[in-house]
């Protein structure tokens, strides 16, 4: 990346880590009847701004590195856009971690910023909407055979994703979702953190899955 599309990105993340930070415990408190742990709703907006900073350091080194050694670049729209996508999926993170949530507003704002940036870009948007469509059945389909395994929450997560990555980034997603999340369920058990009937959150998974699909993928 240039210092000036640096610049821009950064100061636009900053910004709307704030708002989003905000929002998000705006919609807490809407719906604490929904929370998973409605008793430790202890965290400001503030202190969720500065958790979601925090978090997205390694996130911004790599897209950094990546940019930097493309021959192409990073233009300013798509680093404006990136700095959206970046926000919200660490806000959902967050939500995620911390109640076992991520709200349909979300989702929903989250999805159509993806399906605004193909078009703007000129992207083959049928076949992103046609990734989403085809990610969230296959999903749905997988909760069925895993009795719940996998939450409605994460394939609405899966379809907004499909909406920004398109098929091959999504399949990336999807694979390094299950594998991050496998691999965390079983050290969780191993270590007698979890039980083989508890739940077990994939989402934070397929969002760590998705920021590396979109560096590898989209950045470049």
């Amino acid at each position: 990346m240039t210092n000036s599309v640096f610049t821009i990105i950064l100061i636009f993340f900053i910004l709307n880590v704030g708002l989003l930070s905000k929002w998000l415990s705006y919609l807490f408190q809407e719906n604490s009847k929904e929370l998973s742990f409605p008793a430790e709703l202890g965290y400001s907006w503030l202190a969720r701004a500065v958790k979601i900073l925090l978090l997205s350091i390694p996130v911004w080194l790599a897209a950094a590195c990546t940019a930097g050694s493309s021959n192409a670049g990073c233009s300013a729209a798509e680093a404006l856009f990136f700095a959206i996508y970046t926000v919200f999926l660490l806000t959902m993170l967050c939500s995620d971690i911390e109640q076992q949530i991520i709200f349909d507003k979300q989702l929903a704002l989250f999805a159509m910023f993806g399906l605004l940036r193909s078009l703007l870009f000129s992207l083959p948007w049928e076949q992103h909407l046609l990734a989403a469509l085809s990610g969230s059945l296959a999903f749905l389909l997988l909760a069925i055979l895993t009795r719940g395994g996998i939450g409605g929450g994460d394939i609405k997560l899966i379809a907004a994703l499909g909406l920004w990555l398109g098929g091959e980034a999504l399949k990336l997603t999807a694979l390094g979702g299950i594998m991050i999340g496998g691999l965390w369920a079983l050290c969780a058990i191993l270590v007698k953190k979890k039980k083989r009937t508890d739940f077990i959150p994939y989402a934070p998974s397929f969002i760590l899955a998705a920021f590396a699909a979109y560096i590898l993928h989209i950045l470049p």
